[in-house]
C-alpha cells in the first residue's frame, strides 16, 4: 500500500523523485478521466501530463484534509473543465464506443462491420456524444466519473464537493436526460 502522506512529506523535503510513485499510481485513472471528456488519446495524454505538473507545483498546498486522490481529481476536473471550455466541448466519441456497442447489442469489431453498419455506428456515436455533451456540467461530470472512471458515489461526492445524495440525484437526472435524448436510438 502506498503511504501517500510519507511520500508527499519526502517530496516537499526535497526528494522530488518520489513524485514518480504518485504519477505511476494515479496516471491511468487521470488519463481515463481525461479520455472520458476529451476522446482523443493524444489530447488526454497531454492534459494528464499538465495535470500532474499542476499537482506537483501545487503539492505544497495539499493540506491532507481529503485523500490525495480526491485532491488530485479536483485539480484534474478543473483542468479538464477549462480545456473543454477552450475546445468548445469536443465530442466523446472514442470513450463512448463500448457503450454504443452495448446499446446496439453488437460485439463485432468495427473492422468486421459492413460499411453501412460502420456508418450507422458513427452516426450513433455522434448522437451519443452530442447527448452527453449537452448534459449540464455537473450531470456530465458525475456521469463521466461514474461511467468512465468507475468511481463510487462517495468518491464522486468528495471530488465534486457535494453530498452523496446530490451525486445520486445528478446521476439519475443524467441517465434520464440521456434516455430522453437517445430515445431515437432505442426505437431503431
Amino acid at each position: 500500500m502506498l503511504d501517500e502522506r510519507t511520500i508527499i512529506a519526502d517530496i516537499l523535503a526535497g526528494d522530488t523523485n518520489k513524485f514518480q510513485l504518485l504519477v505511476e499510481t494515479y496516471y491511468p485513472r487521470i488519463l481515463a478521466l481525461a479520455m472520458g471528456f476529451l476522446h482523443r488519446r493524444e489530447d488526454a495524454e497531454d492534459l494528464a501530463q499538465d495535470i500532474f505538473i499542476s499537482a506537483y507545483v501545487s503539492l505544497k498546498h495539499f493540506r491532507g484534509d481529503a485523500a490525495f486522490q480526491t485532491w488530485l481529481y479536483r485539480i484534474a476536473l478543473n483542468a479538464i473543465s477549462a480545456h473543454v471550455r477552450r475546445q468548445n466541448r469536443r465530442a466523446m466519441l472514442e470513450s463512448c464506443r463500448s457503450w454504443v456497442g452495448d446499446l446496439l447489442g453488437n460485439t463485432r469489431s468495427a473492422d468486421e462491420d459492413a460499411p453501412d453498419e460502420r456508418l450507422y455506428k458513427r452516426q450513433l456515436n455522434a448522437l451519443l456524444s452530442a447527448a452527453i455533451d449537452s448534459l449540464p456540467e455537473k450531470q456530465r461530470t458525475a456521469f463521466v466519473l461514474s461511467r468512465y472512471d468507475g468511481l463510487s458515489q462517495r468518491e464522486i461526492a468528495q471530488i465534486m464537493q457535494v453530498s452523496e445524495h446530490a451525486v445520486e440525484a445528478l446521476l439519475q437526472r443524467a441517465r434520464h436526460n440521456l434516455q430522453k435524448k437517445l430515445s431515437r436510438l432505442q426505437s431503431r
